[in-house]
């Protein structure tokens, strides 16, 4: 029963960040596993953005997110028809996430 509980738990919690209802900014997701602004900035006090090569240090060249139907096809957000598009156009740091599909498109999707 404790394992099915810590299961439910853990998709619970999958499921509210990728929906994007969590209610913390994504550094202050990272801070709570202990990764400090350094980390990503690469300087003690940010003073730009973090460069997506930095996400990829941890997270990897991409990131599986689940195909979503829209406009009459799945889409993959991170594989743009565009041409290469940086993590931070969508997942901001230090304010609520954004869909940068959205300057042109209309997608219902919310951003983790």
């Amino acid at each position: 029963m404790k394992t099915f509980s810590l299961t439910l738990l853990a998709v619970a919690g999958l499921m509210f960040s990728f929906l994007g209802m969590a209610s913390e900014h994504l550094a202050e997701r990272h801070a709570g596993f202990g990764i400090d602004c350094v980390d990503c900035h690469l300087t003690e006090v940010p003073t730009k953005r973090a460069k997506s090569k930095a996400c990829k240090g941890c997270h990897g060249d991409k990131v599986d997110v689940p195909l979503f139907q829209a406009e009459e096809r799945s889409v993959d957000f991170h594989e743009s028809p565009h041409g290469s598009v940086r993590c931070t156009k969508c997942h901001l740091a230090h304010q609520q996430p954004v869909m940068y599909c959205n300057e042109c498109h209309a997608f219902e999707k919310a951003v983790p």
